[in-house]
Protein backbone atom coordinates (compact mmCIF):
# COMPACT_ATOMS: atom_id res chain seq x y z
CA UNK A 1 0.00 0.00 0.00
CA UNK A 2 1.20 3.25 -0.87
CA UNK A 3 2.00 6.31 1.24
CA UNK A 4 -1.05 8.26 -0.25
CA UNK A 5 -3.60 5.02 0.01
CA UNK A 6 -2.56 4.94 3.90
CA UNK A 7 -3.03 8.12 4.29
CA UNK A 8 -6.80 8.12 3.10
CA UNK A 9 -7.14 4.84 5.09
CA UNK A 10 -6.31 6.66 8.46
CA UNK A 11 -8.45 9.41 7.17
CA UNK A 12 -11.57 7.57 6.65
CA UNK A 13 -11.33 5.41 9.85
CA UNK A 14 -10.79 8.87 11.64
CA UNK A 15 -14.14 10.38 10.05
CA UNK A 16 -15.86 6.89 10.70
CA UNK A 17 -14.72 7.08 14.56
CA UNK A 18 -15.84 11.09 14.93
CA UNK A 19 -19.47 10.16 13.04
CA UNK A 20 -19.90 7.17 15.08
CA UNK A 21 -19.11 9.73 18.64
CA UNK A 22 -21.19 12.85 16.87
CA UNK A 23 -24.08 10.37 16.28
CA UNK A 24 -23.99 8.83 19.82
CA UNK A 25 -23.33 12.26 21.68
CA UNK A 26 -26.81 14.59 19.21
CA UNK A 27 -28.88 10.97 20.41
CA UNK A 28 -27.86 11.93 24.16
CA UNK A 29 -28.89 15.66 23.53
CA UNK A 30 -31.85 14.61 21.61
CA UNK A 31 -33.05 12.51 24.05
CA UNK A 32 -32.57 14.78 27.52
CA UNK A 33 -34.32 17.56 25.12
CA UNK A 34 -37.44 15.50 24.14
CA UNK A 35 -37.68 14.07 28.13
CA UNK A 36 -37.56 10.64 26.95
CA UNK A 37 -35.13 10.76 30.39
CA UNK A 38 -35.60 12.83 33.57
CA UNK A 39 -33.26 15.69 34.04
CA UNK A 40 -32.16 13.55 37.62
CA UNK A 41 -30.58 11.03 35.53
CA UNK A 42 -28.41 13.69 33.21
CA UNK A 43 -25.47 11.97 35.04
CA UNK A 44 -25.91 8.85 33.91
CA UNK A 45 -26.46 9.72 30.62
CA UNK A 46 -23.41 11.62 30.77
CA UNK A 47 -21.16 9.30 31.80
CA UNK A 48 -22.79 7.20 28.89
CA UNK A 49 -21.69 9.63 26.37
CA UNK A 50 -18.26 9.63 27.82
CA UNK A 51 -17.98 5.89 27.70
CA UNK A 52 -19.04 5.85 24.44
CA UNK A 53 -16.61 8.56 23.36
CA UNK A 54 -13.86 6.26 25.31
CA UNK A 55 -15.10 3.01 23.20
CA UNK A 56 -15.26 4.77 19.75
CA UNK A 57 -11.41 6.45 20.60
CA UNK A 58 -9.78 2.36 21.70
CA UNK A 59 -11.78 1.52 18.17
CA UNK A 60 -10.23 4.00 16.36
CA UNK A 61 -7.05 3.51 17.85
CA UNK A 62 -7.02 -0.03 17.32
CA UNK A 63 -7.93 -0.11 13.30
CA UNK A 64 -5.71 2.97 12.70
CA UNK A 65 -2.92 1.24 14.83
CA UNK A 66 -3.76 -2.37 15.59
CA UNK A 67 -4.53 -3.31 12.62
CA UNK A 68 -2.29 -1.70 10.08
CA UNK A 69 0.95 -3.08 12.15
CA UNK A 70 -0.79 -6.63 12.30
CA UNK A 71 -0.63 -6.62 8.61
CA UNK A 72 2.68 -4.79 8.13
CA UNK A 73 3.88 -7.72 10.44
CA UNK A 74 2.59 -10.34 8.73
CA UNK A 75 3.61 -8.99 5.20
CA UNK A 76 6.42 -8.55 6.21
CA UNK A 77 7.31 -11.96 8.00
CA UNK A 78 5.85 -13.87 4.90
CA UNK A 79 8.31 -11.92 2.71
CA UNK A 80 11.15 -12.73 5.14
CA UNK A 81 10.44 -16.16 5.40
CA UNK A 82 10.41 -16.80 1.76
CA UNK A 83 13.37 -15.11 0.69
CA UNK A 84 15.15 -17.04 3.48
CA UNK A 85 14.12 -20.11 2.17
CA UNK A 86 14.75 -19.49 -1.40
CA UNK A 87 18.20 -18.43 -0.37
CA UNK A 88 18.63 -21.11 1.99
CA UNK A 89 18.05 -23.66 -0.85
CA UNK A 90 20.59 -21.34 -3.47
CA UNK A 91 23.31 -21.94 -0.60
CA UNK A 92 22.03 -26.05 0.18
CA UNK A 93 22.65 -26.80 -3.71
CA UNK A 94 25.82 -25.23 -3.70
CA UNK A 95 26.96 -27.19 -0.84
CA UNK A 96 25.82 -30.37 -2.43
CA UNK A 97 27.59 -29.51 -5.26
CA UNK A 98 30.86 -27.93 -3.75
CA UNK A 99 30.62 -31.22 -1.67
CA UNK A 100 30.30 -34.03 -4.72
CA UNK A 101 33.50 -31.77 -6.45
CA UNK A 102 35.26 -32.00 -3.48
CA UNK A 103 35.05 -35.83 -3.63
CA UNK A 104 31.84 -37.02 -1.39
CA UNK A 105 30.37 -39.47 -4.31
CA UNK A 106 26.94 -40.19 -2.12
CA UNK A 107 25.21 -37.03 -2.65
CA UNK A 108 23.50 -35.93 -5.44
CA UNK A 109 21.87 -32.17 -6.08
CA UNK A 110 18.61 -32.94 -6.87
CA UNK A 111 15.26 -31.10 -5.92
CA UNK A 112 14.24 -34.00 -3.66
CA UNK A 113 17.82 -34.08 -1.75
CA UNK A 114 17.73 -29.97 -1.04
CA UNK A 115 14.24 -30.36 0.53
CA UNK A 116 15.64 -33.06 2.80
CA UNK A 117 18.42 -31.11 3.78
CA UNK A 118 16.47 -27.74 4.49
CA UNK A 119 15.77 -29.97 7.90
CA UNK A 120 18.58 -29.27 10.54
CA UNK A 121 18.50 -33.37 11.48
CA UNK A 122 19.18 -34.22 7.65
CA UNK A 123 21.67 -31.80 7.61
CA UNK A 124 23.45 -32.84 10.08
CA UNK A 125 23.21 -36.54 9.75
CA UNK A 126 24.88 -35.74 6.04
CA UNK A 127 27.19 -33.45 6.97
CA UNK A 128 28.05 -34.02 10.68
CA UNK A 129 30.23 -36.88 10.65
CA UNK A 130 33.60 -37.53 9.11
CA UNK A 131 36.86 -35.60 9.50
CA UNK A 132 38.92 -36.27 6.19
CA UNK A 133 38.75 -33.40 3.47
CA UNK A 134 36.75 -35.53 1.38
CA UNK A 135 34.42 -35.95 4.50
CA UNK A 136 31.13 -34.73 6.12
CA UNK A 137 31.40 -30.81 5.29
CA UNK A 138 34.99 -31.00 4.93
CA UNK A 139 34.52 -31.72 1.23
CA UNK A 140 33.10 -28.54 0.58
CA UNK A 141 35.22 -26.69 2.49
CA UNK A 142 37.51 -27.85 1.05
CA UNK A 143 36.40 -26.85 -2.53
CA UNK A 144 35.17 -23.15 -1.08
CA UNK A 145 39.40 -22.48 -0.45
CA UNK A 146 40.30 -23.45 -3.72
CA UNK A 147 37.42 -21.95 -5.58
CA UNK A 148 37.46 -17.76 -5.30
CA UNK A 149 33.73 -17.70 -7.15
CA UNK A 150 32.07 -20.00 -4.44
CA UNK A 151 33.32 -18.24 -1.46
CA UNK A 152 32.35 -14.55 -2.77
CA UNK A 153 28.67 -16.24 -4.01
CA UNK A 154 28.63 -17.45 -0.20
CA UNK A 155 28.85 -13.95 1.18
CA UNK A 156 26.41 -12.44 -1.34
CA UNK A 157 23.76 -14.64 0.05
CA UNK A 158 24.81 -14.29 3.39
CA UNK A 159 24.99 -10.24 2.87
CA UNK A 160 21.25 -10.46 1.64
CA UNK A 161 20.11 -12.76 3.91
CA UNK A 162 21.81 -10.20 6.89
CA UNK A 163 19.35 -7.40 5.40
CA UNK A 164 16.52 -9.55 6.51
CA UNK A 165 17.24 -10.42 9.65
CA UNK A 166 18.05 -6.38 10.31
CA UNK A 167 14.54 -5.99 9.16
CA UNK A 168 13.04 -9.08 12.08
CA UNK A 169 14.87 -7.38 14.81
CA UNK A 170 13.75 -3.71 13.91
CA UNK A 171 9.87 -5.17 14.27
CA UNK A 172 10.44 -7.95 16.92
CA UNK A 173 9.11 -7.35 20.46
CA UNK A 174 11.22 -9.42 22.17
CA UNK A 175 15.12 -10.06 22.35
CA UNK A 176 16.30 -13.30 20.33
CA UNK A 177 19.54 -14.14 21.83
CA UNK A 178 19.57 -16.94 18.75
CA UNK A 179 19.33 -14.66 16.33
CA UNK A 180 21.58 -12.00 17.45
CA UNK A 181 24.38 -14.30 17.82
CA UNK A 182 23.49 -15.31 14.10
CA UNK A 183 23.85 -11.53 12.70
CA UNK A 184 26.92 -11.28 14.81
CA UNK A 185 28.52 -14.40 13.05
CA UNK A 186 27.22 -12.72 9.68
CA UNK A 187 28.91 -9.49 9.63
CA UNK A 188 32.14 -11.23 11.34
CA UNK A 189 32.15 -12.69 8.46
CA UNK A 190 31.12 -10.07 5.89
CA UNK A 191 33.87 -7.96 7.47
CA UNK A 192 36.83 -10.22 7.19
CA UNK A 193 35.59 -11.05 3.52
CA UNK A 194 36.42 -7.35 2.36
CA UNK A 195 39.62 -8.36 1.93
CA UNK A 196 40.47 -9.01 -2.15
CA UNK A 197 41.21 -12.47 -1.51
CA UNK A 198 39.89 -15.07 0.37
CA UNK A 199 42.40 -17.24 2.95
CA UNK A 200 41.78 -20.17 4.75
CA UNK A 201 40.50 -18.46 7.52
CA UNK A 202 37.97 -16.59 6.28
CA UNK A 203 37.20 -19.41 3.78
CA UNK A 204 36.64 -21.74 7.56
CA UNK A 205 34.88 -19.35 8.78
CA UNK A 206 31.96 -18.90 6.27
CA UNK A 207 31.71 -22.37 5.67
CA UNK A 208 31.22 -22.64 9.55
CA UNK A 209 28.87 -20.37 9.94
CA UNK A 210 26.65 -22.19 7.24
CA UNK A 211 27.14 -25.41 9.10
CA UNK A 212 26.00 -24.09 12.40
CA UNK A 213 23.09 -22.34 10.99
CA UNK A 214 21.45 -25.25 8.82
CA UNK A 215 22.90 -28.09 11.31
CA UNK A 216 21.29 -25.75 14.21
CA UNK A 217 24.13 -26.08 16.08
CA UNK A 218 25.29 -22.69 18.79
CA UNK A 219 28.69 -22.35 20.64
CA UNK A 220 26.24 -21.53 23.47
CA UNK A 221 23.29 -24.07 23.38
CA UNK A 222 24.89 -26.85 21.46
CA UNK A 223 23.26 -28.65 18.76
CA UNK A 224 19.37 -27.68 18.33
CA UNK A 225 16.39 -29.25 16.24
CA UNK A 226 15.58 -25.58 14.26
CA UNK A 227 17.11 -23.58 12.51
CA UNK A 228 17.49 -20.11 14.21
CA UNK A 229 16.92 -17.64 11.44
CA UNK A 230 13.63 -19.82 10.24
CA UNK A 231 12.62 -20.09 13.94
CA UNK A 232 13.20 -16.12 14.51
CA UNK A 233 10.76 -15.33 11.41
CA UNK A 234 8.06 -17.91 12.07
CA UNK A 235 8.27 -16.11 15.86
CA UNK A 236 6.92 -12.80 14.70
Amino acid sequence: MGWGAAVRLRLSHGLLAGFVISVFGYGCLVAYQTGIYPEARVPFWAGLWLLGCFAAAFFLGYIVVAMPQGRRRRCLKKKCLTNYLFRKRLLIRGILSGSIRGGRADLKTSPEEIERLMSVVEFRKTFGEGRAADEGFGAYSEYVLKNESEFRSVILQLSLIVRQLDAILDISDTANPDLQEVIAEVEEVLFSARLPYANAGEVKRAAGLLYSVFAGFSLTAGYRDYDPIERAIQSL
